[in-house]
């Protein structure tokens, strides 16, 4: 797909986020699989995005529609934990790998993306972009040009 961007995230997309999140599939290979209550959400992503540990980003087309959000959280250690989601309307269109290597191109760090094993799509997805699995689940890419 062309033409794709990452822009920060707004308070405005806290509403669109949520409903990604609570889709079945994607609470499925979610640690967190029980549904969210909109109050809940919107004050963890207040929260988030005044943290400046936290990156959250947008992947939106031409158009400005949303394709699916990109967290990154620095960690203690140095590294970045990687998170993301694809709208449910977008999957299987190959976003996910756009998304992360727009996400991560140009950094130097080390990245960790923590995947439920069944979650076989983002396990491929890592894999081709470089990650190695160090432990079940646990993928890290050591740096990105």
């Amino acid at each position: 797909m062309n033409n794709i961007r990452l822009r920060p995230a707004t308070i405005q997309d806290g509403p669109t986020i949520l409903s990604w999140r609570n889709d079945p599939l994607s609470r499925q290979f979610s640690f967190q699989t029980e549904p969210i209550e909109l109050e809940h959400h919107m004050q963890w992503w207040l929260a988030s995005l005044k943290n400046p540990a936290r990156t959250i980003l947008v992947l939106e087309n031409e158009n400005g529609e949303g394709l699916g959000s990109l967290r990154k959280d620095k960690l203690p250690t140095g590294e970045i934990e990687l998170s993301w989601m694809i709208a449910p309307e977008h999957r299987g269109k190959g976003l996910g790998s756009s998304m992360l290597r727009l996400g991560i191109h140009g950094t130097t760090a080390r990245f960790i993306a923590r995947i439920k094993p069944e979650n076989t799509a983002s396990c491929r997805m890592v894999e081709k972009l470089g990650f190695s699995e160090i432990q079940p689940g646990l993928f890290v890419l050591n740096s990105c040009d």
